[in-house]
């Protein structure tokens, strides 16, 4: 794992995990308005140091911005998730646009992290994943919705968490994993 790879991965799990401890000690909102300053922090701090903002970082905060507007709105802890359930929706259609034109979807997840494996394939070879991260959207989405009907806070966030950035960063593991293998068995013929 390369170091942007790191730094990308804490960009993506600091504010989740900044938020439940707060959320542990304090109301949500207050939680919520941590977390969200934080990623702002780290916006900021990126485009001072490496002069752009990750694209994953853009995502995170309009996620977390539109989850603080949802409690204040609606008073409900649950409803926490439902920016987080249209975004999910809308990158399933995205992604599934990106099947159907035969774009990868893994060039575009990991275009932040810079991994020399993946820049360095065709896209061509990597379509046979695309299937996968559109059941990984499809397992987001109906856990969310199953989660803001029928759980407490709690239990959805552990849930939403782990099918979340953890569950992504597995998956562009896996993703890696696959391709390195493909790589092999061509440079292999």
């Amino acid at each position: 794992m390369n170091k942007n790879t790191a730094k990308q991965s804490v960009y993506l799990i600091m504010p989740a995990v900044i938020f439940y401890c707060c959320y542990l000690y304090a109301d949500i909102i207050y939680a919520v308005i941590v977390s969200f300053l934080f990623s702002f922090g780290m916006i900021i701090f990126n485009l001072v140091k490496r002069k752009r903002i990750a694209n994953t970082q853009i995502l995170g905060i309009t996620g977390v911005a539109m989850a603080l507007i949802a409690v204040i709105y609606t008073d409900n802890e649950n409803f926490y998730y439902v920016p987080a359930l249209v975004s999910n929706c809308v990158l399933f259609v995205f992604m599934f646009v990106l099947s159907v034109k035969k774009k990868s979807v893994l060039h575009y997840i990991t275009k932040d992290f810079d991994i020399r494996l993946i820049n360095n394939i065709q896209e061509s070879d990597c379509l046979q994943l695309n299937y996968l991260w559109l059941i990984f959207f499809i397992l987001k989405i109906i856990s969310k919705v199953t989660g803001i009907l029928f759980l407490d806070f709690k239990v959805l966030y552990w849930i939403v968490f782990i099918l979340g950035d953890p569950m992504m960063i597995a998956l562009a593991a896996y993703s890696i994993f696959f391709i390195n293998r493909k790589v092999k068995k061509i440079n292999l013929t």
